[in-house]
């Protein structure tokens, strides 16, 4: 009887092991296939005369299109009609989607909406215009959803810093400083928070971005102190996994802003950026105590009242050559080091300052007020966005062929700056722009358009060129640039090994002679 019982009993075990296993897995199994499908583009192609409208690429993206494109086998690479494909969209959007693809106009439309049963899922999306023929216009779908309890996770996500300083109660702040190289998926960061954040009924939080800096706000009134210290544990750990995003993760609180001033937060960001990298929360209240943070902010001050009498350009003279063999010279620009005091080991540290940001201002500023020739000048992106336009229209006018070279470490950047650039180049028409490149694939390839004049290949990209796919990616690029009038140049270039591959357009890619 009792080896009945005890096998009856291991029975009982093993079915519900393998139950709970297989329960396990079908969970994991789905929620891997929500994550796959929660984020992703594809390329598609609209007929304008039949009115109809497919994937370009379907062989790249089957496996994990989510429900709400699976439209009368769409996803199966199959043509729809453009109706169906609009069902998603409000009325202003389908528009505004039949505006561009009938007047040929390269534009980004942005737009949300809900989907799936009881419309528990949210989108956002983008629909970027990319090219087009007489009959065709090619495009890039962009989606990124979510549940919808994971939308309220945040209150408020805003980009003006004023308004986190000017917000009159007291309040608690989680901050990371963002690895710039990793800045353009920073979307992708901020989402992991959000899932995570919404499984654990964290709800109402402000985030603001500024620069590279991520600040999620935690105010008193609505977070008492036990549920602060939890969600500030839960983005500790959290955060643990996601250390290629930031550099390092910080805890402060309005008390600890003097005055409530953006200088205030500036010197003790800039502070933390200069700290060793490190996965542990690094407390603001502990680091104002130190006998290093109030020298710093010394200096600091002193730089800051000194910055503009400080700021200095150096020019050099480079030799540009065509395939082709036609040569020209240029000047490359550059600036003095302006924060020596610092003594800063790692330079690449410098551009992620906030004081850098003044400086770059500043810097235009200065180019302003001189006549320049075929000069260009390097500035990050995110940077970039940054400074007065008036300045650079300014530039454009004292020195016609100055071309502000932009270094691409973001989507978002990018996208921002050319909003600016079309709005501007109605007025003035000797803006120029290049797009320098440290990276390619089809997305970034997708981003080349009429309003670059230059794309510059990096001297990290133009070591690649030994790779079959990079050399690929490149002359599909030169196809394209050709196509716009673009001219392509190389930092670093092999002349020897790669001139006969690249050579099919010489007079627009050039090489800078070393």
């Amino acid at each position: 009887m009792n080896s009945i019982f005890i096998a009856f009993i291991l029975i009982f075990v093993l079915a519900t092991f393998v139950t709970l296993t297989i329960l396990i897995v079908y969970a994991t199994k789905k929620r891997l296939t929500f994550i796959q499908r929660s984020t992703g583009f594809f390329v598609f192609k609209v007929d304008t005369k039949q009115k109809r409208i497919k994937f370009e690429e379907i062989e790249n993206v089957t496996q994990y299109v989510p429900s709400f494109l699976k439209i009368n086998g769409f996803d199966k690479g199959e043509w729809i009609s453009i109706d169906d494909f609009e069902h998603l969209f409000s009325e202003e959007v389908k528009k505004e989607f039949h505006y561009l693809i009938n007047k040929r106009e390269t534009k980004t439309i942005d737009t949300s909406f809900q989907w799936g049963n009881k419309n528990q899922f949210y989108a956002d999306a983008k629909i970027e215009i990319t090219n087009f023929n007489e009959s065709d216009v090619w495009g890039t779908f962009y989606w990124n959803t979510h549940k919808l309890n994971e939308k309220i996770v945040f209150n408020k996500f805003g980009e003006n810093i004023d308004q986190m300083l000017n917000i009159n109660e007291n309040y608690e702040v989680v901050g990371f400083i963002l690895k710039t190289q990793n800045i353009n998926q920073i979307d992708n960061f901020i989402k992991l928070f959000k899932e995570g954040a919404a499984l654990k009924n964290i709800h109402g939080v402000d985030a603001y971005i500024h620069l590279n800096k991520l600040f999620f706000v935690l105010k008193y009134k609505q977070f008492n102190l036990a549920k602060r210290r939890k969600i500030l544990s839960y983005f500790a750990k959290a955060s643990k996994n996601y250390f290629k995003f930031f550099s390092r993760i910080f805890n402060l609180e309005k008390k600890d802003i003097n005055n409530y001033k953006i200088l205030d937060l500036e010197i003790l960001c800039d502070y933390i950026k200069l700290l060793n990298n490190t996965e542990e929360i690094i407390y603001a209240e502990d680091i104002l105590k130190t006998e290093n943070f109030k020298i710093f902010k010394e200096k600091y001050l002193k730089v800051t009242k000194e910055l503009d009498s400080r700021i200095q350009y150096v020019p050099k003279s480079v030799k540009l050559r065509a395939l082709n063999n036609n040569k020209t010279n240029i000047t490359l620009l550059f600036k003095k080091d302006i924060f020596e005091e610092f003594n800063i080991e790692d330079k690449s540290l410098i551009s992620s300052l906030d004081l850098y940001i003044k400086a770059q201002n500043l810097f235009y500023k200065k180019i302003s007020e001189d006549t320049l020739e075929k000069t260009f000048y390097t500035i990050d992106d995110y940077i970039f966005n940054y400074i007065d336009f008036k300045i650079i229209n300014k530039i454009a006018q004292t020195s016609p062929s100055f071309i502000n070279n932009i270094r691409f470490n973001s989507f978002k950047s990018i996208n921002r700056i050319e909003k600016k650039v079309l709005e501007n180049k109605v007025k003035e028409k000797n803006l120029l722009f290049g797009l320098e490149i440290n990276k390619i694939d089809d997305r970034i390839i997708s981003i080349i358009k009429p309003w670059i004049n230059f794309v510059f290949i990096s001297k990290e990209l133009s070591k690649q060129l030994n790779k079959p796919d990079i050399i690929l990616f490149i002359q599909t690029l030169i196809e394209k640039v050709n196509a716009l009038g673009i001219k392509i140049v190389f930092e670093n270039f092999d002349y020897k090994n790669y001139h006969k591959i690249l050579n099919k357009h010489p007079k627009n890619i050039y090489y800078i002679e070393e």
